[in-house]
């Protein structure tokens, strides 16, 4: 099992209530040279818009270049590219210029983005599956037909007869889906495309789903070499010598992190409102769970639906249901003993990612960076996984 970080570019407000948006790229460019060196297989990075204490990660394959020249082994994932965003030439060019600088070092993950994100660019949510597929058959298409002439005609897109460079060094490069919900996988599975699951869950809890994934994936009809039939998995993770004191702050990060009463996860359920309005309660099976309860009764227990389902799920019925109280009890161990999180000593470390492992996990997906966690917190936890966790594993 592969072990690799992942970042949203997060870094805690300064005291005028902004973020730094210098310090915060200083320090996750430090972190992603330390985890090069430390062993990390892969550094994955997100994309973010109009979520100012969240996230500034607005161009991943800008972020990844400068990782690739100030790295030597450690791959570069996008984690993810929201295709409906860009014009899918222009992701294929980048991209692919992304590769040829790393090295051959790409991993390339899609998503179509969430609600809150998708309306900002004036995109109707209901339209980002069929944009995904588009854009994603298009780019596929400029990789595979070079040096001949390329052309597109399709519903969002259009591109006349162009010769398409530069091109990548991976024939293929790995492609990978951010996946929230079972209908996702299955997504994946039909695209031949690796799973990036980016809700945090007990491994228990994800192991039938990646037995269904693995069962569906062997019947892609596609060439065996675009095939990707891995597992990644996200997690939360901090790393000391006092494991109490590290499990009691990776929980209280994750708790910001997912936080019903983050304002821009207010501004969120407002915009689902309106726009279950607008469409007369009619929802997409697509887009249910961005757009409806998890859990119908009240008051909910976030703990029981955290380890039965996943945190997201618990922050989505925590807000919806008024139970804050409940989402704040989430204690440090319950997280830890699930495997929710990778927190506490090196070797307490080592035994909550054998629970992935045993659960048919391929990648970890270890985020470390966080607005609660300060920089040297980040950095140690990177420098012991390297020391003493990761070797147990690659």
């Amino acid at each position: 099992m592969r072990i690799s970080m992942i970042t949203e570019l997060q870094r805690s407000v300064s005291d005028d209530g902004l973020v730094d948006f210098e310090a915060t790229y200083r320090e996750s460019l430090a972190q992603a040279r330390l985890a090069d060196e430390a062993g990390f297989s892969t550094i994955w990075i997100t994309e973010h818009h109009f979520l100012p204490t969240f996230s500034v990660a607005p161009g991943s394959d800008q972020f990844l270049a400068a990782v690739a020249a100030q790295t030597k082994n450690i791959r570069v994932g996008t984690g993810v590219v929201v295709l409906p965003y860009h014009h899918p030439l222009h992701v294929a060019e980048r991209i692919a210029m992304l590769d040829l600088i790393s090295e051959g070092r790409v991993e390339f993950g899609t998503g179509r983005g969430g609600p809150y994100e998708v309306t900002g660019h004036s995109i109707d949510p209901r339209d980002t599956r069929a944009m995904w597929e588009e854009s994603l058959a298009c780019i596929e298409g400029i990789w595979s037909g070079y040096p001949d002439e390329f052309s597109w005609e399709g519903k969002h897109w259009q591109i006349p007869p162009r010769v398409v460079v530069p091109q990548p060094v991976q024939k293929p490069i790995r492609r990978w889906l951010a996946c929230a919900q079972p209908d996702s996988f299955g997504v994946a599975a039909d695209h031949g495309m690796g799973v990036l699951a980016f809700v945090p869950s007990p491994p228990s809890v994800t192991a039938p789903l990646i037995e269904q994934y693995r069962e569906r994936i062997a019947s892609y009809p596609g060439p065996a070499k675009q095939r990707n039939e891995n597992w990644a998995s996200m997690t939360f993770g901090v790393c000391g010598e006092d494991g109490p004191a590290a499990r009691e702050l990776v929980s209280r990060s994750l708790k910001v992190f997912f936080g019903p009463d983050r304002p821009y996860n207010k501004a969120a359920a407002e915009i689902t409102k309106n726009l279950i309005e607008a469409w007369d309660g009619e929802i997409p099976d697509d887009l249910k769970v961005h757009l409806t309860k998890e859990h119908e009764t009240a008051p909910i227990n976030a703990a029981e639906v955290a380890t039965a389902t996943g945190l997201s799920a618990a922050a989505r019925s925590a807000r919806q249901d008024g139970e804050l109280d409940s989402w704040e009890r989430l204690d440090p161990e319950t997280l830890s003993n699930s495997g929710i999180t990778v927190a506490g000593t090196p070797q307490q470390c080592v035994e909550s990612l054998k629970l992935y492992e045993e659960n048919g996990v391929d990648e970890v997906l270890v985020l470390v960076q966080n607005e609660t966690i300060p920089h040297d917190v980040s950095m140690k936890t990177i420098r012991l996984f390297g020391e003493h966790v990761i070797p147990h594993f690659h």
